[in-house]
């Protein structure tokens, strides 16, 4: 009988996992030191407790600023907003992840991420400075996420698509920070500005080329990523008068249909 309560329990955890629903691991590093906790609760001024124990009875408070990292389970407002963005409904999730949500996750690992989703709802709307506005307020919380890059490379783009001279050189020196190591996302991310960099300087043939690597290579890269290549490549298809424009549209609306 034991056992098949033990099997009982090992199926009911991996379908918790098959549909996303068991919960991460929570926890913060301080100092190097690692610890954790049942769950984190943060004030107003980033102090945070850390609470455990049978009915949370153990308590501890640390600041936000004394940390290396911060790490909880996603909340479910960013997984709302994940699907919105994923079916390309940029208002909801602007309107899902508002300045309240930011404000109440911003100190237990999600404020970078928030700005994140925000930062590329706006540059999908056509709206880089508004983009530009809420990633320097999610930059502050980038390194305790260990998602400066990916920030970085959302205010390349939010620059860029600006366009004045001094936004986009601005752009460049972000760019040569950047090194997205292992990171297949962030690199296909970095490739599509390299491209619009290029794309800027006059340099159409090459720059489509970039983004057509992002196309053919990082097949597993994020949806943003990947939608991103197909937009830039086939604009610039139809301005280089390549025909192939058409068959790169097909590709696209069959892979996101």
């Amino acid at each position: 009988m034991k056992s098949l309560k033990h099997l009982a329990a090992l199926l009911a955890l991996a379908v918790l996992v098959a549909t996303g629903q068991a919960q991460a691991e929570t926890y913060v590093i301080i100092k190097g030191k690692k610890e954790k906790a049942d769950r984190i609760e943060a004030n107003a001024s980033g102090g945070l407790t850390l609470i455990s124990g049978p009915g949370g009875g153990a308590k501890r408070t640390v600041q936000w600023a004394d940390m290396d990292r911060v790490v909880t389970d996603k909340p479910a407002e960013i997984r709302t907003a994940e699907d919105q963005f994923n079916n390309d409904k940029f208002d909801d999730v602007l309107k899902t992840l508002n300045s309240q949500v930011f404000s109440k996750y911003r100190y237990v690992g999600w404020g970078a991420y928030i700005s994140h989703l925000r930062g590329r709802s706006y540059l999908a709307l056509k709206q880089p400075a508004e983009a530009q506005k809420v990633l320097n307020d999610g930059m502050r919380y980038a390194a305790k996420e260990d998602r400066e890059g990916l920030l970085n490379i959302d205010m390349v783009q939010a620059l860029i698509d600006q366009g004045d001279k001094q936004r986009v050189e601005k752009a460049k020196e972000i760019m040569a920070t950047v090194n997205p190591g292992n990171d297949a996302n962030l690199a296909a991310f970095l490739y599509n500005m390299q491209g619009k960099l290029l794309r800027h300087d006059g340099k159409k043939r090459e720059a489509l080329l970039k983004h057509l690597a992002v196309i053919m290579v990082f097949e597993k890269a994020d949806r943003a990523a990947r939608m991103l290549a197909y937009d830039e490549a086939i604009e610039l298809m139809q301005e280089l008068n390549d025909a192939r424009h058409g068959y790169l549209t097909t590709k696209k609306n069959a892979e996101f249909r």
